[in-house]
């Protein structure tokens, strides 16, 4: 009797390359021309639009088969401008103000891989619908949102259905927030709101008589605020937690003629730090950006810098007599943003006095060593940044 043999056929697909790609939009409702053809075996996986868009480019973003392997959206530079006409192929003439995301415009088929997106910075309201899903049958992919500063509207059922969701946040300037706007987001944890005081809602987050269940969400909201949501309708379902305070005088800057050094403090529930410097007041142009990790410490550096302390970092390569601008984000887990505080400094024209590895002068004796938070040491640090207070009364930074 011969022996039968079987074979197993295994088909595995190799996992899409990674593809970025960014559109500068001169002329809005143009994103259709400018966009690549579709491809399976080369998608867009990453994208970034700048410039002017419309109603029309958000409707192509969305239902374009050559966007259905997106992964991340950056619309954080595009600016939305009003549109009167037909968006939407079939449907019928109707005006869509600027700073406006319309109803369902990013509720497409091209969405629903999309696990990062970030909304355009002028953002004002979001109509309803968008960025839901409707279906049962299908799991959106997002895993966070963040709502920008400025936008005072989310209409009702924005983004319904969105299985992956874990984390939300919402700006200070909220005013609206319509029925089922986070319904079924089941596998939700965090909200952030920024708001000190809850808007009026009913059914948000969940329309069950019985709430969340045991399984509460975190929702963290401004210190002081914590009563208000806790008796408010549709926000006392979560576990409500107040923010901690900004410390006082939480961020120090010492500037020179070439250089800065900024300091803060660690608040509570942070993850990390990201510290911007600005040339303009605008915000528009970068001068460095640092990544700092739980601990303060160093993690990522658009440009070179000197590391001090934890909670502190010396930005050097500045220009004399010149006004920078920063930005001091704190964020907690899943990236969401806890505070974001703002302000500015300006260099010297003359230089402060650093001793290079210990050159103190022989002449005045140590009384003690400082950190750079003026917090006093038991000893000499054997590196970093410190301060030196002397028996004459000078004090010195010292970087070793």
């Amino acid at each position: 009797m011969a022996l039968q043999k079987t074979y197993t056929i295994v088909v595995t697909r190799e996992p899409l390359p990674e593809r970025a790609l960014t559109i500068q939009l001169d002329e809005p409702g143009t994103l259709r021309q400018k966009s690549p053809e579709y491809s399976e075996k080369n998608p867009v996986t990453k994208l970034k639009i700048t410039g002017n868009i419309d109603a029309r480019d958000l409707w192509e973003l969305s239902n374009y088969d050559g966007y259905m392997y997106l992964v991340e959206l950056d619309l954080s530079e595009a600016n939305i401008v009003a549109y009167e006409g037909v968006a939407i192929p079939g449907k019928p003439s109707s005006y869509h103000p600027a700073n406006e995301i319309p109803n369902d415009l990013l509720s497409g088929h091209t969405m629903r891989n999309a696990t990062s997106i970030t909304l355009p910075k002028t953002l004002t309201s979001i109509g309803n619908g968008v960025l839901n899903i409707y279906s049962v049958k299908e799991n959106g992919s997002l895993t966070s949102i963040h709502i920008p500063e400025g936008v005072t509207k989310i209409d009702y059922g924005c983004f319904i259905g969105q299985n992956a969701l874990t984390t939300i946040s919402l700006p200070s300037t909220l005013t609206e927030i319509g029925a089922d706007c986070f319904l079924n987001c089941n596998n939700l944890s965090v909200v952030v709101n920024h708001n000190p005081k809850p808007v009026e809602t009913t059914c948000i987050f969940t329309c069950s008589s019985v709430g969340f269940g045991d399984d509460k969400p975190t929702l963290y909201v401004p210190y002081g605020s914590g009563n208000l949501y806790r008796e408010a309708t549709g926000w006392k379902e979560f576990n409500v937690v107040e923010l901690p305070t900004i410390p006082d005088g939480g961020i120090s800057i010492t500037p020179s003629e070439d250089n800065a050094l900024i300091a803060w403090e660690p608040l509570e529930n942070a993850t990390g730090y990201l510290l911007t410097i600005y040339k303009d007041e605008e915000h528009t142009q970068i001068e460095r950006t640092v990544k700092f990790d739980v601990n303060g410490q160093f993690v990522e550096e658009l440009r070179s810098g000197s590391v001090g302390v934890p909670f502190s970092f010396l930005l050097d390569g500045l220009l004399d007599g010149t006004t920078y601008y920063y930005t001091l984000e704190t964020f907690a887990t899943n990236d969401v943003l806890l505070f974001s505080q703002s302000g500015e400094f300006t260099t010297t024209g003359e230089t402060v006095g650093v001793v290079e590895t210990g050159c103190a002068p022989s002449l005045r004796s140590v009384t003690g060593y400082y950190s750079i938070l003026g917090v006093k040491l038991s000893k000499e640090p054997a590196s970093g940044m410190y301060i030196i207070l002397y028996s004459d009364g000078t004090a010195v930074k010292m970087i070793k």
